[in-house]
């Protein structure tokens, strides 16, 4: 898949248990690729155990046995959108774009994965935003 010239692999994930601090998702379908995330992910609420800002929740791979030690990924950061967010994946050295769309009763969760990608202005990831959930 792609948007204008930039290629991503889109994750489909599905509610699996919504807590008052997290959410828990599960895989269903990878369009376009190979699976650059987990099976099951949870979006937590940011608990400012960093310096992070710009979000009030995160995205935790379960790379573990255990969530509290996966893999905290980034923080979804605000769009225009109230559904739509993004962030970072540093992975291997590279850094990595991840587009959040959440369905509005946030049931559905889908995530692209811009591999090797990530515009170094904001205004950047604003205008691929809105070419890509346009498309």
């Amino acid at each position: 898949m792609g948007t204008g010239n930039v290629y991503f692999i889109r994750h489909l994930y599905q509610i699996n248990k919504a807590l008052k601090v997290y959410s828990t998702y599960e895989l269903k379908q990878v369009e376009k690729g190979a699976n650059q995330l987990t099976k099951a992910l949870r979006i937590e609420k940011f608990r400012g155990f960093s310096r992070g800002e710009g979000f009030v929740e995160c995205l935790r791979l379960r790379t573990t046995s255990n969530w509290k030690t996966g893999e905290l990924v980034t923080g979804l950061k605000f769009t225009k959108n109230r559904n739509i967010f993004f962030g970072d994946r540093i992975h291997k050295g590279k850094k990595h774009l991840l587009l959040f769309q959440f369905t509005t009763d946030r049931n559905r969760l889908i995530i692209d994965y811009f591999p090797n990608y990530y515009p170094a202005k904001q205004h950047i990831i604003q205008e691929l935003i809105k070419i890509h959930f346009t498309v």
